[in-house]
Order: C-alpha cells, then sequence, then structure tokens
C-alpha cells in the first residue's frame, strides 16, 4: 500500500475549508494507533483506542492506553464520541462517563493481573489465572490476550491511574 501522508500528533488534517481534524497519537490498542478530532462540531472518532466494558480488553501496552484515554479525557467540547465497538454516544458527561469506564476497565484487569503474577510463570500461565480471576469467557486464554496482559508486568510498581 502506497501511503499519500503520514499523519503525526498534533498534525491538522484540511479535508476541505472550515473541515479540520486535529491528529492525536493515541497508542495502546496498537502502537501507531489514532484519534481524530474535528473539534469545530465536537466530534471524536477514537477507533479501538477505548476498551468496551464487557468485552475483552484487547491492546498492546496497558500503560499506554491509560494514557491515551486520559489524552482523550483532556479534550474540550466533545459532543459525539464514535468508537469502534458501540454506536455514537453523544453528550459530553455520557462520553467522559464512557470514557471512565474505560479506564476502570483497564485498571481492574491491571491490578488483577499485578495480583497474580509469579515471577516463574510464561504468560500463557499468566493469561490462565488472570482470565479466570476475572471470569471471562475461556477463549480468552490466548496469545493476544496473554500480550496483552503480560504488557502490566512493567507497570505494577508504577501508578497508572
Amino acid at each position: 500500500v502506497s501511503v499519500d501522508t503520514v499523519l503525526k500528533d498534533g498534525d491538522r488534517l484540511v479535508l476541505e475549508d472550515g473541515l479540520v481534524l486535529n491528529i492525536m497519537h493515541t497508542p495502546g490498542h496498537s502502537s501507531g494507533s489514532i484519534s481524530l478530532y474535528l473539534e469545530k462540531d465536537g466530534a471524536l472518532v477514537t477507533g479501538d483506542v477505548l476498551p468496551l466494558p464487557g468485552d475483552l480488553p484487547l491492546y498492546d501496552d496497558i500503560g499506554e492506553s491509560a494514557s491515551s484515554v486520559k489524552i482523550l479525557q483532556r479534550l474540550p467540547n466533545i459532543d459525539t464520541l464514535f468508537s469502534s465497538w458501540e454506536k455514537p454516544i453523544q453528550g459530553n458527561a455520557r462520553i467522559q462517563e464512557r470514557m471512565q469506564q474505560s479506564l476502570q476497565l483497564l485498571r481492574t484487569v491491571h491490578e488483577t493481573v499485578c495480583a497474580n503474577i509469579d515471577a516463574d510463570e510464561n504468560d500463557m500461565q499468566l493469561c490462565k489465572k488472570v482470565v479466570s480471576a476475572l471470569s471471562l469467557p475461556p477463549l480468552a486464554v490466548n496469545p493476544i490476550m496473554a500480550k496483552a496482559f503480560a504488557s502490566s508486568r512493567k507497570y505494577c510498581h508504577q501508578d497508572l491511574f
């Protein structure tokens, strides 16, 4: 795939007169994730940045994921949220509540991982314990979830939240 434009954090993408998207690097779910903010209309497109409560919490790095959600929480005047896993959400208070739910989910997962770490186990063994502790479905014991949970190892002695 050829790339027309490389987008970076802080870039402003002018789509047409008066229609400008602010680009925010919001890694966590994946290292190259971005969010798009149409400030004029208070519209925020987050893609996969916000983990959905009740669903599998997929991310590459829990520290980056938490940091990205906090960045989004500081945006002024978000009237409509477009994320990958749910219908659009309208109203700043509802959007802020939804972002807080994502942070709480990440906190719960992180605290559960840190409480269950055994230095002698591999990532899949840790994953199995965390899936059980969080009452996630057995199919969550897989290499993708194991990688996500293992990302907490380096943050267990830091305050992410």
